[in-house]
């Protein structure tokens, strides 16, 4: 009696007008055959994010469903390649194709894969500033990027501890007053 009352309330879950309810049978992972092809993006992301048929939602019209594809960790050579850059970002935050995706056009693509550390010799002097600062956070080149005209990119080689006796006196009074925070935190410390 208990198992039939599950399946009536899971039938009804899969056959809901109401996208977050099928949603839910998704999450159930109750239906997956039929939710895969789903009207709604929402619901076959949900698909995808359980990680049923990546192959087919590989191919989907929807980036955010491919986006789950790829985050699940499926499909990644064939996603690297992907028109829109939210998929390859999701590829290359699972740390793979760091090849492919080293002279992505899109920034954010670029540091997720600096991030990784991977092709950081490049990115030191790689045009975007977001790139530039995520190679400093991770510690790589601070020698070079402590004289970097972006306040932000100095700014994180500071928080780094990296230059701090150079970077107190900075042009830039964020970049000055973070310099001087971290010094009265680390004469604090001794």
């Amino acid at each position: 009696m208990a198992n039939k009352k599950y399946i009536d309330k899971m039938e009804d879950l899969l056959n809901s007008e109401d996208v977050s309810k099928r949603v839910k049978a998704a999450n159930a992972m109750y239906g997956l055959d039929i939710l895969v092809d789903d009207e709604s993006e929402i619901v076959r992301a949900a698909v995808a994010f359980k990680g049923y048929k990546p192959e087919k939602l590989s191919n989907d019209k929807s980036p955010l469903v491919r986006m789950h594809v790829a985050g699940r960790g499926y499909e990644l050579e064939k996603l690297a390649n992907d028109k829109d850059w939210r998929v390859r970002m999701a590829v290359a935050f699972k740390g793979s194709c760091a090849d492919k995706l080293a002279d992505d056009e899109n920034e954010y693509v670029r540091s997720i894969v600096a991030s990784k550390g991977y092709n950081l010799d490049k990115y030191v002097k790689d045009e975007s500033e977001i790139v530039r600062a995520t190679v400093a956070n991770f510690g790589y080149g601070l020698d070079i990027l402590i004289n970097d005209e972006s306040p932000k990119v100095r700014e994180t080689v500071v928080y780094k501890g990296y230059g701090l006796n150079i970077l107190i006196n900075d042009k830039d009074r964020f970049v000055k007053d973070a310099a001087k925070r971290m010094l009265d935190k680390c004469n604090a410390d001794l």
